[in-house]
């Protein structure tokens, strides 16, 4: 989880600084080499894919359709909001630990054949992924490469970090 920014392998294995083309993405690398420059100490925090973007599907009756632009067995890391925050937190609490760290952190790992399984087996609701052409550079990134945080190393200093499931099944008990 420690890396040189500037060796191949960050470029591999992270999101915001492997120049990858989306804009979004580029405007954090600019922020963190900025953060780099002021040569004062810092943790960074790169978290994936977030859970909560896929709310936008929990209201569905009748059937769900999830229509996306993606690969649908293509796994996509994810990551609940409230574990960056658990994560963000546990970085301050110990931040001799983690001064000079950039952690890429994510709590799961599905494809989106499986969260729409995970959303049926939940909810009861008959759930369909339907794939929508990979257009857009996020979505083709997503389908090239993606997200590669160390999901096992990671469960090592944060071992409650919440699975796609685990996390849907408390969504939707607040429904």
């Amino acid at each position: 989880m420690v890396r040189d920014p500037e060796s191949p392998a960050a470029r591999r294995l992270a999101g915001a600084e492997r120049r990858t083309g989306i804009e979004h993405f580029e405007s954090k690398a600019a922020i963190e080499s900025y953060i780099r420059a002021l040569g004062l100490p810092a943790t960074i925090l790169r978290p994936v894919f977030f859970m909560d973007n896929l709310l936008h599907y929990a209201d569905a009756a009748g059937e769900r359709v999830m229509e996306l632009p993606v690969l649908p067995d293509r796994p996509m890391q994810l990551i609940a909001t409230d574990d960056i925050g658990r994560i963000a937190a546990h970085v301050i609490d110990h931040r001799d630990d983690y001064l000079g760290r950039e952690l890429e952190i994510a709590g799961d790992e599905l494809t989106f054949s499986q969260v729409a399984g995970i959303y049926e087996k939940l909810t009861g609701v008959p759930t369909r992924l339907v794939p929508l052409p990979v257009e857009g550079r996020m979505f083709e990134w997503f389908a090239e490469s993606g997200y590669q945080a160390d999901l096992a190393e990671l469960r090592d200093p944060f071992p409650g970090l919440l699975t796609f499931q685990n996390w849907l099944g408390g969504q939707v008990s607040k429904m």
